[in-house]
């Protein structure tokens, strides 16, 4: 939130109902990614916030996450797509990692987002 200089309401409510999957080291979150479960009208699966510290970036963090996500996702949820909203800078990975931009451009919280879906 600090580094985006992106003032929001962080608690959603969905925290509770996510699966959240971290790296460690030293007892410090490293990495982290929350995958939400498929919503009863919607069908998909969300895999959503994904962040890596500032120290641990260009060190293949988040690729090991989203892949990791998204094997989790295919062996709890075969018959599910897969959704996010990625920051618009970051589409080029996520098509890197099978996903395609199945939408229009918008702005979330004053940042760039295109939605993508495996």
């Amino acid at each position: 939130m600090v580094e985006q200089t992106c003032a929001y309401l962080e608690l959603d409510g969905l925290d509770k109902t996510a699966e959240h999957l971290l790296v460690t080291r030293d007892e410090t979150v490293v990495s982290c990614l929350r995958v939400l479960p498929p919503a009863e009208k919607a069908g998909h699966v969300r895999i959503g916030r994904v962040a890596v510290s500032s120290d641990w970036r260009k060190r293949g963090l988040a690729r090991l996450m989203v892949q990791n996500a998204i094997d989790k996702i295919r062996l709890e949820n075969p018959s599910s797509d897969i959704c996010l909203d990625a920051q618009t800078y970051l589409q080029g990975f996520y098509l890197s990692l099978g996903f395609e931009v199945c939408g229009d451009e918008f702005l979330e919280d004053g940042i760039p987002h295109i939605p993508m879906q495996m």
